[in-house]
């Protein structure tokens, strides 16, 4: 491609090439048979559910495992309508943190149980991170010596002292203060995101090795 610009493209006579990541950035990798699993057409419909620890509002941002001409989405229509849909809000529900199999084991973020084009929207920073609270509630959990469970409506999954402490914490903070606050989680979120990236590319050749992953495995 550099090869291609640099013969082809106005501007670019005088580039030149310094360097660039070994492997290509890993988006969606496997999901877990959660005890429900989110669809897009809960997305579609802006579904809102009793048990939900998280919202999302991005929109369906599939990027196929073939060529698509014009960019790296779906092409248009080829979704039944879904392709760039953008919600207002939904919610994410706590059963599809809860793996359909496995006792004691909470998942959030990317590997949630959801359909392939709902992971498209659910699988950003924000709202992983947003799931990610749901860790807050293990930990309080196990102190107890309890699984997490099983019920959202039990009244052990009503309180989270963590979620109380920052409501407080940020009730006495002065507008600036919360400003500053919101821009510092922005940087962290982003650093974060590039980190992991960076991370999967540099480990890629030892995991393909010992999990015996072809290329394509590896990219989806």
């Amino acid at each position: 491609m550099f090869e291609l610009w640099k013969e082809q493209i106005p501007g670019f006579e005088d580039s030149y090439y310094i360097g660039s990541g070994p492997y290509i950035g890993v988006r969606e990798t496997r999901r877990i048979d959660g005890q429900y699993v989110l669809t897009e057409h809960d997305i579609q419909a802006e579904r809102q559910f009793a048990d939900a620890v998280a919202t999302g509002c991005w929109y369906m941002d599939l990027q196929p495992n073939y060529p698509t001409p014009g960019g790296g989405n779906a092409p248009v229509g080829s979704l039944q309508g879904l392709d760039g849909f953008q919600p207002a809000h939904y919610d994410i529900p706590y059963r599809s943190l809860l793996p359909r199999k496995v006792a004691n084991l909470l998942v959030a973020g990317r590997c949630h149980s959801a359909t392939r084009l709902a992971a498209s929207s659910t699988r950003v920073t924000a709202t992983a991170m947003a799931m990610g609270q749901a860790g807050v509630r293990r930990r309080l959990w196990r102190s107890k010596g309890e699984p997490p469970c099983r019920n959202w409506m039990d009244g052990r999954c009503a309180t989270s002292l963590s979620n109380r402490a920052w409501t407080v914490l940020w009730s006495r903070m002065t507008r600036e203060r919360q400003r500053f606050a919101i821009l510092a989680l922005l940087f962290i979120a982003t650093a974060l995101n590039a980190i992991d990236r960076q991370t999967l590319s540099v480990l890629a050749p030892t995991m393909r090795r010992e999990l015996h992953l072809s290329e394509g495995d590896y990219a989806t």
